[in-house]
């Protein structure tokens, strides 16, 4: 009769379940990594709360935050959207933290260091340079002024002030490179944010934002302002507020939902805040 072999005879279904079972498997690594990758807790600055949180809408997400101590009073900022794309994003955020790690290091303004990190990355991975954007910030507590720049569409950085009008990213920066001069095609953008005792600076991704238009559709930022019923409160610690925060939203986003959250206080009231 026939030979065959036991490729040809193993019933669809077991191929299928071979492809789920490395799919999976590709999975729980790429999540493997990006939780090694994120901090395990914020750096301790005077006058300045730090807290920051990564909600993945999927088992793997696209989106990254990191800090880089650089003395007593400093302290630089990056966080990343890389699009949901399991290891391939995991790589571009594992190659921009350590090229962050050197740089940051370096008497370098947060617009120089986002050039240089747009052009090593794009060089190194030259057919997915174009799925990350991220900022990259310095708060300075000598001076209680935040400088950054950022690349992409988001993340971007708001400032929340009590009886105030709200501060966005387009009030508070400017355009300095256009796409056109980088391989990436993506303009970068510069800014500063004075902050005061009470002010709350916070840098949001795409999927924190967009969901004034799926859930919060009675004013552009009502989702800010349910945010803040929830870090406002002081008998939680910060980190507390954000993830609870967060997880309310957990349903109703598509993207991950990503925050890094810098709350000004009086030097004496300075408390570590853990990231989880």
């Amino acid at each position: 009769g026939r030979t065959s072999s036991s490729r040809t005879r193993r019933p669809l279904y077991a191929k299928n379940l071979a492809e789920r079972m490395a799919m999976q498997a590709e999975i729980l690594a790429a999540r493997e990594a990006q939780l090694r990758l994120l901090p395990q807790a914020a750096p301790e600055l005077p006058g300045v709360q730090l807290a920051a949180f990564c909600l993945p809408a999927r088992g793997v997400g696209g989106d990254f935050y990191d800090f880089f101590r650089l003395d007593a009073n400093r302290v630089g900022i990056f966080v990343a959207q890389g699009g949901d794309q399991g290891l391939a994003s995991a790589l571009r955020i594992a190659l921009a933290k350590g090229l962050l790690m050197h740089a940051s290091q370096q008497s370098h303004s947060p617009t120089q260091i986002i050039v240089g990190l747009e052009q090593s990355i794009t060089e190194l991975l030259e057919s997915g340079a174009s799925h990350i954007s991220f900022a990259y910030g310095v708060m300075d507590t000598r001076r209680n002024l935040l400088s950054y720049a950022r690349i992409g569409s988001s993340p971007r950085l708001v400032i929340y002030r009590e009886g105030a009008a709200l501060n966005a990213s387009s009030q508070l920066e400017r355009k300095v490179v256009e796409g056109g001069r980088l391989k990436s095609a993506a303009s970068i953008y510069e800014g500063a944010a004075q902050a005061h005792p009470g002010d709350f600076l916070i840098f949001v991704t795409e999927g924190l934002m967009s969901l004034r238009t799926r859930r919060f559709a009675r004013r552009e930022h009502q989702w800010l302002d349910d945010l803040m019923g929830q870090l406002g409160r002081p008998e939680e610690r910060l980190q507390t507020s954000l993830v609870t925060a967060l997880l309310k939203y957990q349903n109703h986003a598509p993207n991950d939902l990503t925050a890094v959250v810098l709350r000004i206080v009086e030097s004496q009231a300075v408390l570590q805040e853990v990231v989880a």
